[in-house]
């Protein structure tokens, strides 16, 4: 069953929640309230959840060429 899918919020949770539930054969609705998308300059911290989500979605290999490991 499809459904139709509004998610609010266009950051790292709700694109990504899109992307998943569209790989499900759901129809998805973004919004946000900033009009355009762009990078902002920010750093992103992944944990071992999120790096397992990245490569449930196909999205770890583009993203490691431009990571870096942080120690602790």
């Amino acid at each position: 069953m499809s459904l139709n899918v509004l998610v609010i919020g266009a950051g790292m949770g709700g694109l990504t929640a899109a992307l998943a539930l569209a790989r499900r054969g759901h129809r998805v609705a973004v919004v946000d309230r900033v009009a355009e998308l762009r990078p902002v300059g920010a750093a992103i911290s992944v944990w071992s959840n999120g790096v397992k989500i990245l490569k449930a979605l196909g999205w770890a290999r583009r993203w490691s060429r431009s990571a870096a490991r942080c120690s602790a």
